[in-house]
């Protein structure tokens, strides 16, 4: 695990040397429901997350922070980022697996 200080040269330029998303393990079941508590941790950036893989079932606003669940249909690889995908490689992305049967079937479009 990486360890990270303070840099006071840096904070007043809003110029993050990591930015950070914790997550608690990394393998969700089928059919379990998935809740991420999301803040930013200051006035200077905003954040636009977004999650490959699955839709947002229900999505909670309050003051600066959001709720969001999703119910995972499918096994497989997901991914949550932001929108300013450059700050995925200062540590902004989550990967999580799901393992387990699908529990609807892929909707088509005729």
């Amino acid at each position: 695990m990486n360890e990270f200080t303070t840099d006071l040269e840096a904070c007043p330029h809003s110029q993050p040397s990591a930015t950070i998303w914790q997550f608690h393990g990394d393998l969700v079941k089928v059919g379990e429901t998935v809740r991420i508590y999301f803040g930013v941790g200051g006035p200077n950036f905003t954040s636009s997350f977004h999650l490959i893989g699955e839709i947002f079932d229900k999505v909670y606003f309050l003051g600066g922070t959001v709720i969001a669940e999703f119910k995972v249909d499918f096994p497989g690889n997901y991914t949550l980022l932001d929108h300013a995908i450059a700050r995925a490689e200062r540590g902004l992305v989550v990967y999580c697996t799901s393992k387990g049967s699908q529990t609807r079937k892929f909707s088509t479009a005729r």
